[in-house]
């Protein structure tokens, strides 16, 4: 977009040079579309800083919908994966905390607990390229709701809280829990005759390549 010009008079005018396309509004609702040239938008009574702000929002939104996370996904560490199961917290604001006593300590082999459970600078930032596997515990034993979705991405921080443990992270996209449920050994995730390790909240370090486990699944991170 090129120079905008702000005119003083009763009506705001905001004009991009070279315009193929303008559009005009009546009322209190404003349109943005995709243009290839310039759009002259006639703003009488509108805060020029407030419309502005909401362009530049709504830009930042699409382009946040429209970012790939494949070439990352694909990066990231092949030989370990973290999985959180949480149960009276959400993924919300790209954060939660889970208790020091539900994690790296059952469902982690002893030689990961080893390497990792001290939560040292140099095994944080080890834990940080891992893929990452974060579900709400299972609805029923061994299962839950077909629709029921599972979030894969990447933690960015650690963060020891007193008797928590704060996770910051980056949301890929979803996938089916129920799939993982159908996928237990393949995740090397423990399960018994009446359940598996999506049934209890915990934080467990797999030693798995789920970049090629995903693949054998059919999951593709876009």
């Amino acid at each position: 977009m090129g120079k905008q010009q702000i005119s003083k008079q009763t009506s705001q005018i905001i004009t991009a040079p070279n315009a193929t396309n303008a559009y005009y509004n009546q009322g209190n609702g404003f349109q943005v579309a995709n243009n290839s040239g310039t759009i002259n938008v006639n703003c009488d009574g509108t805060n020029i800083g407030e419309l502005l702000k909401s362009i530049l929002s709504s830009d930042r939104q699409n382009n946040a919908q429209n970012v790939s996370h494949a070439v990352e996904w694909a990066s990231l560490n092949k030989q370990y994966y973290n999985l959180f199961v949480l149960e009276n917290e959400n993924f919300s604001a790209d954060s939660f905390s889970i208790s020091k006593e539900s994690s790296l300590e059952r469902y982690t082999s002893s030689k990961v607990k080893e390497k990792f459970s001290s939560l040292s600078d140099q095994a944080i930032s080890v834990i940080r390229t891992m893929p990452c596997i974060f579900v709400k515990r299972n609805a029923h034993y061994k299962e839950t709701d077909e629709n029921y979705p599972a979030l894969v991405g990447r933690i960015t921080e650690v963060h020891e809280q007193g008797d928590n443990i704060k996770i910051l992270f980056v949301p890929f996209q979803a996938v089916s829990q129920q799939l993982l449920n159908q996928n237990i050994a393949l995740l090397k995730m423990a399960q018994s005759s009446l359940r598996n390790e999506l049934d209890e909240e915990h934080w467990a370090i797999k030693e798995c390549n789920l970049i090629h486990i995903f693949s054998a699944m059919g999951i593709t991170i876009l």
